[in-house]
């Protein structure tokens, strides 16, 4: 029997979960009080703040920038794009010019690696910060075992399909809203000439991985005593992907993906959006970062310019009862305890993290809003309906992920059987 491996979740880097770990599912909630920034400091505070990530361009949040320096024309913010940010972004901490404000990921919980980086990080709830993090989701924080939170979600991610509403329309579908429903659209598809109804990049897990994991996160949520064992990444957790890659089996049957087809693309992201907008692709698997990138994109394709139609981004059908939306952290922001200055990053911080700027970061990103008033963008509005499920909530680590979509890539691809994958759970090879 493999021996198991020594679990994270328990030690140092635990995150308690800020209410009861047993709610996993939260409906929509109602719209709260919105936040307002009342500024803290004198107008004329002079300093600088730099936040460093790895986006290659933040126009979104240079767009805060300026509506801060209304507030504080003397403080200059920059933005920082840090190449190959998982490994650079220590020793940009300890460097001499260290970023005040700095990006972090759920992902690194539970990877010792990073121990310093949060040990860099301010303690936002600390109430001599003064930061307010009530217009924020509250199911979305999380916290250390010591009890600090160390970083804020300034935007949200989720999975599901991106939908050519015009084409589906042509050949009298509907947005399908049930698994069986979207059975039969695919049906429909091919007997129509599509080679591949669903689309997407399958030269790695991002095509079966947008179908699979609010899939593995609803199935696991319902069995006692599964996550600390998957998390443990011992061999016997294998038997809690069963549910998720008989669900793949099951859908790969259906001849939705034709892998070939799909195989054409470059990448998972430009390629991807680009390809859509010519217009004769039904349905693309994907992500909120994809569909962040749609709407600069459509005056760069001349199909689209040309002959636009309308899309939307929809949950994944996976049951009955529809579709799940996955509801986790894209971006965190974490303060640099260290900063030279930190005055005027707190308050940079403090104006950020109120209803109005969450909101408007979301708008310009074109992804979710982390604030508490969930009104969302007209191409994510089919989430509304969906049950959400808070990720972190659930306290499945990142190892447990990589293993699940690698497992899940895998059996769709027909390059190892569900009862390999599972015997192998805690050890699967990367694609």
């Amino acid at each position: 029997m493999k021996k198991s491996k020594k679990s994270r979740f328990s030690k140092k880097i635990l995150i308690s979960l800020l209410f009861a770990s047993s709610i996993l599912f939260s409906s929509c909630e109602k719209k709260q009080k919105s936040v307002l920034f009342t500024s803290n400091l004198p107008s004329e505070t002079r300093g600088t703040v730099m936040i460093a990530g790895h986006y290659a361009n933040f126009e979104a949040l240079e767009a805060e920038f300026d509506r801060f320096n209304e507030y504080y024309p003397n403080i200059t913010l920059s933005y920082e794009f840090l190449d190959d940010y998982n490994r650079s972004i220590l020793p940009a901490l300890k460097g001499e010019a260290a970023p005040d404000i700095f990006f972090t990921f759920n992902w690194m919980l539970d990877k010792r690696e990073y121990d310093e980086v949060f040990n860099s990080a301010e303690n936002l709830s600390d109430p001599a910060v003064k930061i307010n993090l009530t217009a924020l989701r509250q199911e979305l924080l999380m916290v250390h075992s010591d009890g600090q939170i160390r970083m804020a979600p300034v935007l949200v991610n989720t999975y599901g399909m991106l939908v050519n509403r015009d084409l589906l329309k042509k050949y009298e579908i509907s947005v399908p809203k049930t698994y069986k429903n979207l059975k039969k659209a695919i049906a429909k598809l091919k007997e129509n000439g599509f080679p591949s109804p669903i689309f997407g990049y399958n030269n790695s897990t991002g095509l079966t991985y947008s179908l699979a994991l609010p899939y593995f996160c609803n199935s696991i949520s319902t069995i006692p005593g599964s996550v600390p064992l998957l998390n443990s990444l011992d061999s016997e957790a294998g038997k809690y992907l069963k549910p998720v890659l008989d669900f793949t089996e099951d859908f790969m049957q259906t001849g939705a993906v034709d892998f070939e087809f799909c195989g054409t693309l470059k990448n998972n992201y430009n390629d991807v959006i680009m390809r859509f907008f010519n217009g004769d692709i039904p349905i693309v698997f994907a992500n909120g970062d994809l569909v962040s990138g749609t709407k600069k994109r459509e005056k760069q394709s001349s199909a689209f310019t040309e002959n636009p139609f309308a899309y939307s981004f929809y949950p994944i059908p996976v049951n009955d009862k529809g579709g799940f939306f996955l509801n986790f952290p894209s971006v965190e922001f974490s303060v640099n305890k260290n900063s030279k200055n930190l005055e005027a990053a707190n308050e940079f911080m403090r104006f950020l993290l109120t209803t109005q700027e969450l909101n408007n970061l979301s708008k310009v990103k074109r992804l979710v809003t982390a604030s508490t008033d969930f009104s969302l963008d007209e191409v994510y509005s089919a989430f509304g309906e969906a049950t959400p499920i808070y990720f972190d909530r659930i306290g499945i680590m990142d190892n447990v992920v990589k293993q699940m979509r690698t497992a899940v890539w895998l059996v769709a691809n027909k390059k190892m059987t569900a009862e390999e994958t599972m015997k192998n759970f805690g050890s699967i090879l990367s694609e």
